[in-house]
């Protein structure tokens, strides 16, 4: 896919069907749903997806307690730091028996609130309120402090523009079109992936 419409899921178990299947799947559906965190209600924008089977995935190595994260329900958060900075937000995917994630990498809210636009995967966990505690939640679970929602009806019956190209951030499996954004957001972190609108 390197240009087409998302549909992303109407309800509840329709997201739950899809954080259960392929982590490609899952990274381009959860574009357009909505995140819940620090008395926010935002929109996801832009997403990476990480499987075992690639050198970039902290799952690659086998066994490591990074790779166990990654092997919990689908569903689950996994909150890391980055390089000792940043906290990276992810929704574990698949089945327990593979380690994959999806990055939150960039989400819009209500221009109402400041800033409404937070490209980039730490500057949207420290703006939300995200932090290492918030690591191992069920994310589909109302009761929890983060959470995850299918998107607005209008999005649902609209669907939005996607985009994809390689991952950004990282200096193993870069040649993998992992990366998705929605065409012409504010919220999609630079550089932006190939095709996106001229100024």
């Amino acid at each position: 896919m390197e240009r087409d419409r998302v549909h992303p899921p109407a309800d509840e178990p329709a997201l739950r069907a899809l954080l259960a299947g392929e982590v490609t799947d899952a990274a381009i559906g959860l574009l357009g749903c909505r995140l819940v965190a620090g008395g926010r209600v935002v929109e996801i924008v832009e997403t990476e997806a990480y499987h075992e089977d690639e050198a970039a995935c902290h799952g690659y190595r086998g066994t490591t307690p990074r790779a166990q994260k990654l092997r919990r329900p689908p569903g689950s958060s996994y909150v890391y730091l980055s390089y000792g900075i940043h906290r990276l937000i992810n929704v574990v995917t698949g089945s327990r028996s593979v380690a994959s994630a999806v990055l939150i990498r960039g989400v819009v809210g209500d221009d109402a609130l400041e800033p409404s636009a937070l490209p980039g995967p730490g500057r949207l966990a420290n703006a939300l309120g995200i932090e290492l505690v918030h690591d191992g939640l069920d994310l589909l679970d109302a009761a929890s402090p983060v959470r995850l929602l299918p998107a607005a009806p209008e999005v649902v019956e609209h669907g939005l523009v996607a985009l994809a190209g390689p991952r950004i951030g990282i200096t193993k499996a870069v040649e993998l079109p992992w990366r998705y954004a929605v065409c012409g957001s504010p919220g999609v972190s630079k550089p932006r992936p190939p095709g996106w609108p001229p100024r």
